[in-house]
């Protein structure tokens, strides 16, 4: 609009040029003097007819009209020619202030710009796809130690001889997909070498300018040194997959192990032991938890140092362990078990303290009894209840006597078959508060099944169930369409967007049709992007990890939050964290349920939090159940924060008033 502005302004000041003005009114005078003369003189002879004298005073008569007339048209003339050239002046000047206006406005932007590109530690960069010339800023090379004059970055290539050789191709590779199908945004970590010859890490995140045709016009964006997150990997790793106490494999170290022995060598049989202190529960009140911790911690120190090279050993969780024994020869495992017992003889006194300690051992043996890590624990925790329920200091094979319990698993899979058909399955919502004001921010969809006529069945029981008997597609599809109804229901009453998170299962995330079919319900009821929010674990980045990753992309794409639910509980967030378009991360109820049981766990929580903020990542702590855990993640800067102290979950007619105000 401006420059159509100037535009007609510089076309009337062509028009009022001198040697124009002074031929407009020199040709309008001509034209009206011969008019004038032509007109007059006709009229003259017509009205005295041949009387001469007569006609030659009117002559005279009509010069001076003439003369009279004239110097009037010529005065209107000119001042309307002066006038125009003053109001030329006027505009010119005002397109003149005009634009030294917007050129201190862009020489002031143009500063700010700069000023915060060199105060800033990350590097600026841009690609033009027409040229294909790559910029960058020099910062972050600087901070790696290069100088200016040894830094040159006209191409892409340019940059590209910065990272390390082993990161080139799989860099270029993504580049190269980008390019072929460019989205609006992308992000990618990578490894570059600085000028002492160590390693940064990098992450680079654009934003693409893409024309009609789907081609690249411009990307934009940062690099930005993400080194200190990546070196805090291996302490949260062994977080991950070690006990604290102990320094043993925990169940996900376990768990991981495990697996990979089924993976790698599935024709090879082996067994696992699950042993469970006796009483212990009664040594930790009677001797308090310090001792307790104390034991644990000697009982790890004897079986690891009489079993570490005879097969994986873990702490499970409290007074659990593990044991994987190769093969499942019945002497070997006896004689494997009776070496524990005499080990357990071996404890020192913890504090002047003599505790005897006793254990019950469930057995469980590959594949005999199952082809999976989470089967065979069951199965194994199945027979150590049996052996506890005998006496102390027992063992108990999982056989077919125990077998009972796997078809109760089966008849309740049947029950919850028809769950759905039956209307047994129903929803309630647990608000999600930001911890600064205490306003609701989100909630979270929970599945309930009450089958008919009797209680409420956990969902830690048939949301597994569900998941190993083939039922999970169908019952997420069904939460989701339910979900999406009552946001529909709930727009005719709420005063605010209030997005609600949606579970997404391992079979879900990895399956492509089902990942469609959400979208299509989307479209069926008009669902917006910041409506709905999808909670993921981190055992769903393990399997099929391609296909999670493309159809998390793919989720993210459309605008919807992802949520990393049950961070630190499990193995693979730490690896995925910084290549995968999380949004939010949800603290395990577990770290939150023992803030202040020690300084670990404390240094643990923030570390999680400063970490994930390093990234632009937010914080929901689960379980909050205290207010002393309230106030103390809200003191560590902890975005959000979800628990019974701050709501129940509840049913969608319950939750009306929050929507409402």
């Amino acid at each position: 609009m401006g420059k159509l502005g100037f535009n007609r302004k510089h076309h009337s000041i062509k028009k009022i040029t001198p040697n124009r003005s002074a031929f407009n009114i020199a040709f309008i005078y001509l034209i009206y003097g011969v008019v004038w003369i032509m007109t007059t003189d006709t009229l003259l002879e017509w009205m005295v007819g041949g009387k001469y004298e007569t006609y030659a005073q009117l002559q005279t008569y009509k010069g001076w009209v003439y003369v009279a007339l004239t110097a009037v048209f010529i005065f209107a003339l000119v001042q309307r020619t002066l006038g125009l050239y003053e109001d030329a002046k006027t505009k010119l000047q005002d397109s003149k202030d005009a634009l030294q206006d917007q050129f201190e406005k862009t020489l002031t932007s143009e500063q700010r710009f700069e000023l915060a590109v060199k105060g800033s530690a990350d590097s600026i960069w841009e690609y033009d796809g027409l040229s294909a010339r790559y910029y960058m800023s020099n910062t972050l090379l600087i901070n790696m130690g290069y100088l200016d004059q040894e830094i040159k970055l006209v191409g892409l290539e340019d940059w590209v001889a910065f990272i390390i050789e082993e990161d080139r191709l799989s860099f270029l590779t993504y580049v190269s997909e980008f390019t072929d199908v460019p989205t609006e945004s992308f992000q990618v970590s990578y490894r570059v070498k600085r000028k002492d010859g160590s390693i940064a890490w990098i992450r680079t995140k654009g934003s693409a300018q893409i024309s009609d045709s789907g081609k690249i016009m411009k990307v934009a964006g940062s690099h930005t040194d993400i080194t200190l997150f990546i070196n805090h990997q291996d302490e949260l790793t062994k977080i991950a997959y070690y006990d604290r106490l102990s320094g043993l494999l925990n169940w996900h170290g376990f768990k991981l192990e495990v697996q990979k022995r089924i993976d790698n060598d599935p024709d090879r049989s082996f067994t696992l032991l699950y042993m469970d202190i006796d009483d212990f529960k009664n040594i930790n009140d009677f001797y308090g938890y310090t001792i307790g911790d104390a034991l644990l911690v000697e009982i790890s120190r004897v079986i690891k140092k009489d079993f570490s090279s005879l097969g994986l050993i873990a702490n499970l969780g409290g007074d659990g362990f593990g044991f994987l024994i190769d093969g499942d020869e019945t002497p070997v495992v006896l004689r494997f078990i009776e070496a524990i017992y005499h080990t357990l003889t071996k404890i020192r006194p913890i504090e002047g303290r003599q505790i005897d300690v006793s254990a019950c051992i469930g057995i469980a043996q590959y594949p005999k009894d199952d082809n999976n890590f989470e089967e065979l624990m069951q199965c194994a925790d199945e027979a150590m209840f049996e052996a506890k329920l005998k006496a102390k200091n027992t063992y108990v094979f999982f056989s077919d006597d125990l077998h009972d319990a796997h078809l109760k698993r089966i008849e309740l899979a049947n029950t919850l078959r028809k769950a759905v058909d039956k209307k047994e399955l129903f929803m309630m919502y647990q608000p999600v508060y930001d911890l600064t004001d205490k306003h609701v921010v989100s909630m979270e969809a929970l599945l309930r099944w009450r089958p008919y006529g009797k209680d409420l069945i956990s969902p830690d029981i048939f949301i597994p169930l569900a998941e190993t008997s083939g039922l999970i597609n169908k019952i997420e599809l069904w939460v989701f369409e339910e979900v999406f109804k009552q946001i529909v229901e709930w727009r005719k009453i709420r005063s605010r967007n209030i997005p609600i998170a949606i579970n997404l299962s391992t079979k879900g995330i990895t399956d492509d049709h089902f990942i469609h079919s959400i979208i299509s319900l989307m479209e069926k009821y008009d669902i917006k992007a910041g409506e709905i929010e999808i909670e993921i674990t981190e055992t769903s980045l393990i399997e099929q990890a391609e296909t999670a990753l493309a159809n998390l992309r793919l989720l993210s794409g459309q605008g919807i939050k992802i949520l990393l639910d049950d961070f630190g509980k499990g193995y693979s967030s730490l690896t995925y964290l910084v290549s995968l378009p999380i949004d939010v991360i949800k603290i395990d109820r577990g770290f939150t349920q023992r803030i202040h049981s020690s300084k670990e766990i404390d240094a643990v929580i923030s570390t999680i939090i400063e970490l994930a903020h390093l990234i632009e990542i937010e914080v929901v702590a689960e379980g909050i159940e205290f207010e002393n855990q309230m106030n103390y993640l809200k003191s560590l800067g902890t975005d959000y924060g979800q628990g019974y102290l701050l709501h129940y979950p509840a049913l969608p007619k319950d939750l009306e008033d929050i929507l409402k105000q």
